[in-house]
């Protein structure tokens, strides 16, 4: 019931974009802009605060290796699918995203609630990794697949580390390297700015939602690729590291995280398929309720 009331503002957030988008109060055209928002300025924020003032620490190299791994396999099982799944290639982008980007946010609660603040430094330390992943790697495979599809691998990188969100992380690290605090003055606006992402990200998945499932063997696929296979890899993982305790039980549930909002974010931005997008994400965050649930009494 602690996990359940922990996550009651994410579906709360994301019914409401719903309800007013059902109610005319808001179209999707609106979600797209707070997307937008996030995109340019939330998400910055975010990783400006969070990863400046995260403490390094050598013994939980594991949790920095862990995204890339779980990154990496995703592409190179998916990648060669292409021409066997059926899918034109905005939506193709949209599945391999799927399957590359981990909320490791919606885990979250679920860590606390078995290992407390140690856990919690763990998903800490991941999402370091996880955010270059995203903002990086996959942000790029959007890209590659929008619009902007015409555009060589150099210049796709270029577009990348140009991005806000991509800057303000390499920023953040600097500053977390060399012990640069956030000055006093601009902590306030940092900190508003970075609450706004998750609640901004969760209201634009409902104005955008459409409760019918698209594609549903690709989108069941996927999922099933992002979290059973996710958790697949973080037993061989756990194994290979000889993780115990903490460290196991943060790492099977992180990998086993559904698909990050940030697939919603990217298809929004370099015009993918939108709906296509917020409907895996939709069906990502019931079926990581009922798994990471399960692998959480499991593992309690």
């Amino acid at each position: 019931m602690d996990i359940l009331v922990k996550l009651l503002p994410t579906f709360a957030l994301v019914s409401t974009g719903y309800f007013l988008k059902r109610q005319k109060i808001l179209d999707v055209d609106f979600g797209r802009s707070l997307l937008k928002f996030v995109f340019l300025v939330a998400a910055p924020a975010l990783a400006i605060r969070s990863i400046s003032q995260l403490h390094l620490d050598t013994s939980l190299l594991a949790f920095i290796i862990l995204p890339l791994v779980l990154t990496g396999v995703s592409y190179l099982l998916i990648k060669p699918l292409e021409k066997k799944l059926h899918l034109r290639p905005k939506q193709f982008a949209i599945f391999l995203m799927a399957t590359m980007a981990i909320n490791s946010g919606f885990t979250l609660p679920f860590v606390v609630s078995l290992a407390g603040d140690a856990g919690a430094a763990r998903v800490a330390l991941f999402n370091v990794m996880n955010n270059v992943m995203v903002f990086g790697w996959v942000y790029a495979i959007a890209i590659k697949y929008g619009d902007r599809g015409h555009l060589g691998w150099s210049d796709v990188v270029k577009k990348v580390v140009l991005t806000p969100a991509f800057v303000a992380l390499i920023l953040a690290l600097a500053m977390n390297i060399f012990s640069i605090g956030i000055p006093h003055w601009l902590n306030p606006t940092i900190n508003t700015l970075a609450d706004l992402t998750g609640p901004i990200i969760l209201l634009a998945l409902g104005l955008i939602f459409e409760p019918r499932l698209m594609f549903p063997l690709q989108t069941f696929q996927s999922l099933f690729v992002r979290m059973v296979g996710g958790l697949i890899i973080g037993l061989v993982f756990v194994k290979l590291f000889g993780l115990t305790g903490v460290d196991r039980i943060a790492a099977l549930l992180l990998s086993s995280s559904p698909v990050g909002f940030n697939t919603v974010t990217f298809s929004s931005i370099e015009k993918l398929d939108d709906e296509f997008a917020a409907s895996i994400v939709g069906m990502g965050l019931i079926s990581g309720l009922v798994l990471i649930s399960i692998l959480t009494i499991f593992l309690g």
